[in-house]
């Protein structure tokens, strides 16, 4: 077991992994997106604007805490824009079955004790 390493480095700050997902929002944005998905991105990168503002070097531990909520409840936002794109398979040709042959109906079977 490897003791705690003193750099910071190692996993980035909450402000540059929001700043990191709000440019994967603006990338987005820029594909052929529905007009609710558009609205959806843009809310959402507004609403980040708003807490990347001032020192950003020191935030007070509500920021923090906003930040991280932000980046949790925008975590799959931009998927339902790739997820909503057709794909090969949802192109393909529809299949043809076979007829089946008829069968004679059934009769009722008579229930009793």
């Amino acid at each position: 077991m490897q003791p705690p390493s003193d750099d910071s480095s190692a996993r980035p700050s909450i402000v540059e992994r929001v700043q990191q997902r709000r440019a994967e929002l603006a990338l987005d944005l820029t594909g052929a997106v529905s007009t609710s998905t558009r609205a959806d991105l843009e809310a959402a990168m507004a609403s980040v604007d708003a807490l990347l503002t001032g020192d950003l070097a020191e935030l007070p531990g509500v920021v923090k805490n906003d930040l991280a909520r932000w980046l949790e409840t925008n975590r799959y936002l931009g998927l339902k824009a790739a997820a909503a794109e057709p794909t090969e398979l949802a192109a393909a040709p529809p299949v043809e079955l076979a007829a089946l042959p008829e069968e004679a109906p059934l009769e009722a079977q008579p229930t009793g004790a």
